[in-house]
Parts: C-alpha cells; structure tokens; sequence
C-alpha cells in the first residue's frame, strides 16, 4: 500500500485491524464482511503498528511471544516450535531472555514482526516494516514470502 503522507495508510490499517470504526463504508476481510460488534473475524488477523508499540516494554522477548500466542489461543510448545523455526533464519535466541525495553529499535521491531510471524495469522499487516531495520534485517521481509498468509505491507 503506497501513498503520500497524510493519504489515510495507516488509518486504514488501524480500520481493517478493529482499533478504529470507520464512520463509513465497508471492510471485507477475506471475502467476509466485518461487523464491528462482532470481532471474531481479528482472530485471524495479526497487525505490527508502525513505531515499537507492539510489544510489553517490562516483559521479556520470550513473554511476549507466550502472550500474544495465548490470547490467539496457541500454546507454549507450538509457540516454542515457531521460535526454533524462526531461529534458524534469524537468529534470535539471545534475544528470548532480554526485557523489550533494552532492546535497540531495530531489534524492537524486528522482535514485533517476529512475534506476529509466530501466529500464523491467516493476514499480517504490517505499517512500515523496515523502520529501524538495517539492511541486514531486510531479509526479514523476504521471509514473508515464505508465509502462508496474505500479507499487507504499508510504506
């Protein structure tokens, strides 16, 4: 999703992902109509806010992941396995055991699109992914290739 500043991106992402209720129109998710008194259809959906708003500052990488899993109702092990995988392309085990708050914000966000990755949400959106990645951590993006999702990517 491409456009100047000001056009309404990242509204539009707080629209599709609940935070805000559009005061017109309609949003279709996945072919289905979203009713915002009925919110079952954000199980499915997995959103990395632009900024390191995403995260529990006082909890530990590892903490985080476990929450946001279990209010998507994915358990410890599966989650466990997830980070093994995700490991494996971007080495993040010296991260699982850090407070987010000491982390730089580059690891902040990347720390965030992982954590989000780890849902296996069926859409992930993401509002402005590469800010504070280097360009090591861009391949990060790449990976979203390798998703079975459909993934919105807003710059």
């Amino acid at each position: 999703m491409l456009g100047p500043n000001g056009a309404g991106k990242t509204t539009l992402i707080k629209c599709l992902s609940g935070l805000i209720i559009p005061d017109k129109g309609e949003i279709f998710i996945n072919g289905k109509l979203t009713d915002p008194n009925d919110r079952n259809y954000l199980k499915d959906i997995s959103v990395v806010l632009e900024g390191a708003r995403n995260l529990y500052w006082r909890a530990s990488v590892k903490s985080n992941f476990y929450y946001f899993g279990a209010l998507k109702g994915i358990g410890r092990s599966e989650i466990n396995t997830n980070i093994e995988k995700i490991d494996e392309l971007f080495g993040i085990k010296h991260l699982l055991t850090r407070r987010v708050n000491t982390l730089s914000l580059g690891q902040k966000q990347k720390v965030a699109i992982l954590c989000n990755i780890l849902l296996n949400p069926r859409l992930l959106i993401l509002d402005e992914p590469s800010n504070g990645l280097d360009i090591n951590k861009r391949k990060l993006l790449l990976y979203f290739n390798l998703l079975k999702c459909k993934v919105i990517l807003q710059y």
